[in-house]
Order: structure tokens, then sequence, then C-alpha cells
């Protein structure tokens, strides 16, 4: 009778998708976030409930950025500069960002 319990319950829970366990811890910790602002108001609470999500990520289910992704930020970051810095036209950010990154 145990073994037919444990299976079914390892059948359910291969059933159920990941994600919807990573978005309700999720939301739990912004809830939970949420309720710690308490009495603030506005950005101050904003601000708070910001910082509390940050500090719990791990809870959150959220991931850190991989080294491939922070790359391409730091990338990102120094196109965008060199942009600012030509002086060129709103108009030909698209074209020159994506030509800086080709090259980079």
């Amino acid at each position: 009778m145990k073994s037919l319990l444990s299976s079914l319950a390892c059948a359910l829970m291969l059933a159920l998708p990941v994600t919807s366990f990573a978005a309700t811890d999720a939301k739990a910790v912004r809830a939970k976030c949420v309720a710690e602002a308490g009495d603030l108001k506005g950005a101050a609470k904003k601000d708070s409930v910001r910082d509390c999500v940050k500090a719990n990520r791990a809870l959150a289910g959220s991931r850190a950025p991989t080294e491939k992704q922070l790359a391409q930020r730091a990338k990102m970051k120094s196109c965008s500069a060199d942009f600012k810095a030509s002086g060129r036209e709103k108009s030909e950010r698209k074209a020159f960002i994506g030509q800086c990154l080709k090259q980079a």
C-alpha cells in the first residue's frame, strides 16, 4: 500500500509543471515583503518591497545571471555609451548598437 501511494505521489509530482512551484514561491516572498512593509506608503513602500524581494531572490525562484548574460550586458553598456558619445540621431541607434555588438 505504501509503495502504491508513493508511486502515485511521484506520478503527480512529475505531471505538475515546475514553474508553478517557482511562481508560488515568488508570490509568497512578495506577499511576505509587502506585509513587512506595513504602514509605509508610496515610493517608500515600493522601495522597501523591491529591496526585500531582491534580498530573498533565492527563495523567489529567480536565478542569478550567467557569465554569458553578464558579458552581453557589459557589451551593450559599452555600445550604448559609444552611441551617446557619437552624437548620432536616435533613429540610428538600433543599427549602430547591432553593428557594435557584432564587432565586439
